[in-house]
């Protein structure tokens, strides 16, 4: 099951300041407590060895989504990276709900794409175009190599969730 929190998101942390290591807390519209999340693997390059702080201004509670969400994420990295370049946004992660922090039509956008495979069999989902996001310096690099690995090992782990979603 794919679970999109992009929407929902209100406040959250992510860490990648210790190799091979995510943490991170998300707060999500509506929710009485934050989701805790520890995540084997890397950001890729772009934040590798950062932290990052993410404020959603335009936040929508998803009850649905609530209720299936585990209040403690633990899994694998998929995807993690804050500059993926898109030209138009997705249709999940709907354009904000105030027309002042609109892009103009066609203009390149960075995409906040966050992907984990949880213990739960679900792959989780965070990506937006218009959040503010902070971004500390990195404690570490990841090489070329490393990252190419990753994205592999992702590619691999989004392939078998995919195919096996319906089992168990």
């Amino acid at each position: 099951m794919d679970l999109q929190l992009s929407n929902a998101v209100l406040t959250a942390t992510f860490s990648n300041e210790i190799p091979n290591l995510v943490t991170g807390t998300i707060q999500l519209a509506g929710a009485q407590h934050v989701i805790n999340v520890e995540l084997q693997g890397n950001f890729l390059s772009d934040i590798a060895g950062c932290s990052l702080e993410i404020v959603n201004h335009v936040p929508k509670t998803d009850n649905a989504l609530l209720a299936k969400l585990h209040r403690h994420q633990i899994g694998t990295v998929g995807e993690m990276t804050a500059s993926r370049r898109i030209t138009q946004t997705l249709r999940k992660s709907a354009p904000p709900a105030s027309i002042v922090i609109a892009p103009p039509k066609g203009s390149l956008k960075n995409l906040l794409f966050f992907e984990w495979f949880n213990e739960q069999r679900q792959r989780v989902l965070i990506h937006a175009w218009h959040w503010n996001l902070r971004v500390s310096p990195p404690r570490w690099t990841l090489s070329r190599a490393q990252e190419l690995a990753q994205i592999k090992a992702a590619r691999l782990r989004r392939k078998e969730h995919l195919l096996t979603r319906g089992e168990g």
